[in-house]
Protein backbone atom coordinates (compact mmCIF):
# COMPACT_ATOMS: atom_id res chain seq x y z
CA UNK A 1 0.00 0.00 0.00
CA UNK A 2 2.51 2.91 0.73
CA UNK A 3 5.02 1.47 -2.46
CA UNK A 4 1.67 2.39 -4.29
CA UNK A 5 1.28 5.52 -2.58
CA UNK A 6 4.84 6.52 -2.97
CA UNK A 7 4.44 5.86 -6.69
CA UNK A 8 1.01 7.26 -7.20
CA UNK A 9 2.48 10.76 -5.37
CA UNK A 10 6.14 10.55 -7.34
CA UNK A 11 3.71 10.28 -11.09
CA UNK A 12 1.60 12.98 -9.72
CA UNK A 13 4.55 15.44 -9.03
CA UNK A 14 6.44 14.30 -12.51
CA UNK A 15 2.58 15.40 -14.57
CA UNK A 16 2.18 18.28 -12.79
CA UNK A 17 5.36 19.85 -12.41
CA UNK A 18 5.64 21.90 -15.93
CA UNK A 19 8.13 20.50 -18.44
CA UNK A 20 10.29 23.14 -20.56
CA UNK A 21 12.25 21.68 -23.29
CA UNK A 22 15.07 23.75 -24.56
CA UNK A 23 13.79 25.54 -27.50
CA UNK A 24 15.81 24.51 -30.80
CA UNK A 25 18.39 26.64 -32.19
CA UNK A 26 16.22 27.72 -35.67
CA UNK A 27 12.99 28.21 -32.32
CA UNK A 28 15.84 30.64 -31.25
CA UNK A 29 16.88 32.65 -34.57
CA UNK A 30 13.22 32.54 -35.32
CA UNK A 31 12.45 34.31 -31.68
CA UNK A 32 15.08 36.57 -32.28
CA UNK A 33 13.49 37.82 -35.61
CA UNK A 34 10.36 38.15 -34.28
CA UNK A 35 11.69 40.52 -31.31
CA UNK A 36 13.69 42.39 -33.74
CA UNK A 37 10.99 43.05 -36.35
CA UNK A 38 8.27 43.88 -33.42
CA UNK A 39 10.15 46.82 -32.91
CA UNK A 40 10.85 46.30 -29.32
CA UNK A 41 13.93 48.90 -28.11
CA UNK A 42 11.66 51.46 -29.43
CA UNK A 43 8.25 50.43 -27.92
CA UNK A 44 10.77 50.34 -24.78
CA UNK A 45 12.30 53.41 -24.82
CA UNK A 46 8.90 55.12 -25.59
CA UNK A 47 7.50 53.70 -22.61
CA UNK A 48 10.22 55.18 -20.65
CA UNK A 49 9.36 58.61 -22.31
CA UNK A 50 5.88 58.09 -21.43
CA UNK A 51 6.86 56.45 -18.31
CA UNK A 52 8.37 59.21 -15.76
CA UNK A 53 6.20 61.54 -16.25
CA UNK A 54 2.99 59.57 -15.84
CA UNK A 55 4.38 58.62 -12.23
CA UNK A 56 4.80 61.86 -11.23
CA UNK A 57 1.13 63.35 -12.03
CA UNK A 58 0.03 59.64 -10.15
CA UNK A 59 2.03 60.39 -7.14
CA UNK A 60 0.98 64.36 -7.15
CA UNK A 61 -2.96 62.66 -7.60
CA UNK A 62 -2.36 60.29 -5.46
CA UNK A 63 -0.68 62.65 -2.50
CA UNK A 64 -3.37 64.92 -2.86
CA UNK A 65 -0.49 67.30 -2.16
CA UNK A 66 0.98 70.26 -3.48
CA UNK A 67 4.91 69.63 -3.49
CA UNK A 68 7.34 72.80 -3.16
CA UNK A 69 10.10 73.13 -5.70
CA UNK A 70 12.57 70.96 -3.53
CA UNK A 71 9.52 68.26 -3.13
CA UNK A 72 9.61 68.49 -6.90
CA UNK A 73 12.96 68.05 -7.55
CA UNK A 74 13.50 64.71 -5.15
CA UNK A 75 10.73 63.75 -6.75
CA UNK A 76 11.48 64.11 -10.33
CA UNK A 77 15.30 62.42 -9.42
CA UNK A 78 13.53 59.15 -7.84
CA UNK A 79 11.22 59.06 -10.68
CA UNK A 80 14.17 59.34 -13.03
CA UNK A 81 16.04 55.96 -11.05
CA UNK A 82 13.18 54.15 -10.82
CA UNK A 83 12.72 54.30 -14.67
CA UNK A 84 16.47 54.03 -14.85
CA UNK A 85 16.43 50.54 -13.20
CA UNK A 86 13.16 49.39 -14.80
CA UNK A 87 13.94 50.51 -18.55
CA UNK A 88 17.89 50.30 -17.90
CA UNK A 89 20.23 48.01 -20.24
CA UNK A 90 20.59 45.33 -17.49
CA UNK A 91 17.07 45.09 -16.71
CA UNK A 92 15.90 45.18 -20.40
CA UNK A 93 18.21 42.75 -21.69
CA UNK A 94 17.12 40.36 -18.88
CA UNK A 95 13.81 40.92 -19.73
CA UNK A 96 14.67 40.38 -23.75
CA UNK A 97 16.62 37.09 -22.82
CA UNK A 98 13.42 35.66 -20.86
CA UNK A 99 11.26 36.91 -23.96
CA UNK A 100 13.16 35.11 -26.11
CA UNK A 101 13.39 31.78 -24.44
CA UNK A 102 9.64 31.99 -23.83
CA UNK A 103 8.38 32.66 -27.53
CA UNK A 104 11.19 30.33 -28.45
CA UNK A 105 9.75 27.83 -26.26
CA UNK A 106 5.83 28.71 -26.57
CA UNK A 107 5.29 28.90 -30.33
CA UNK A 108 5.85 26.51 -32.49
CA UNK A 109 8.22 27.29 -35.42
CA UNK A 110 5.35 27.19 -37.73
CA UNK A 111 3.46 29.78 -35.49
CA UNK A 112 7.06 31.34 -35.42
CA UNK A 113 7.20 31.72 -39.16
CA UNK A 114 4.07 33.13 -39.83
CA UNK A 115 4.42 36.10 -36.71
CA UNK A 116 8.23 36.86 -38.20
CA UNK A 117 6.04 36.76 -41.62
CA UNK A 118 3.31 39.23 -40.55
CA UNK A 119 5.59 41.37 -39.19
CA UNK A 120 7.90 41.71 -42.20
CA UNK A 121 4.83 42.39 -44.64
CA UNK A 122 3.65 46.35 -44.93
CA UNK A 123 0.49 46.08 -41.90
CA UNK A 124 3.19 44.54 -39.57
CA UNK A 125 5.61 46.70 -40.32
CA UNK A 126 3.41 49.59 -39.74
CA UNK A 127 2.08 47.97 -36.92
CA UNK A 128 5.62 47.98 -34.75
CA UNK A 129 6.42 51.52 -36.48
CA UNK A 130 3.10 53.35 -34.52
CA UNK A 131 3.07 51.40 -31.61
CA UNK A 132 4.84 54.01 -29.94
CA UNK A 133 2.18 56.43 -31.02
CA UNK A 134 -0.24 53.89 -29.56
CA UNK A 135 0.92 54.27 -26.39
CA UNK A 136 1.36 58.01 -26.70
CA UNK A 137 -1.73 58.54 -27.74
CA UNK A 138 -3.28 56.32 -24.60
CA UNK A 139 -1.07 57.61 -21.86
CA UNK A 140 -3.25 60.17 -21.20
CA UNK A 141 -6.45 57.77 -20.85
CA UNK A 142 -4.49 55.45 -18.77
CA UNK A 143 -2.79 58.18 -16.67
CA UNK A 144 -6.66 59.15 -15.49
CA UNK A 145 -7.48 55.79 -14.59
CA UNK A 146 -5.20 55.27 -12.14
CA UNK A 147 -5.92 57.91 -9.28
CA UNK A 148 -9.22 56.65 -9.04
CA UNK A 149 -7.72 52.68 -9.32
CA UNK A 150 -4.77 54.05 -6.37
CA UNK A 151 -8.22 54.83 -4.14
CA UNK A 152 -10.06 51.85 -4.30
CA UNK A 153 -6.90 50.07 -3.47
CA UNK A 154 -6.20 52.28 -0.62
CA UNK A 155 -9.66 51.43 0.56
CA UNK A 156 -9.46 48.35 0.24
CA UNK A 157 -6.71 48.08 2.11
CA UNK A 158 -7.84 50.16 4.84
CA UNK A 159 -10.98 47.46 4.88
CA UNK A 160 -8.79 44.75 5.02
CA UNK A 161 -6.37 45.99 7.77
CA UNK A 162 -9.97 46.91 9.99
CA UNK A 163 -10.81 43.12 9.43
CA UNK A 164 -8.08 41.98 10.29
CA UNK A 165 -7.34 43.87 13.58
CA UNK A 166 -10.77 42.70 14.37
CA UNK A 167 -10.33 39.11 13.90
CA UNK A 168 -7.34 39.58 16.32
Amino acid sequence: MKLRALLLASFLLATSAPSYAQPSAEAKQLAQEVLDLTASESLAQSVRQLMTPTLQNLQKQVSGQKLNSKQQEILQRHMTEFTDDMMGADFLGKVKASMLDAYATVYTLDELRGIRDFYRSPAGIAFAQKAPQVISQSAPMMQSLMPPMMERIRARSARIIEELKAAE
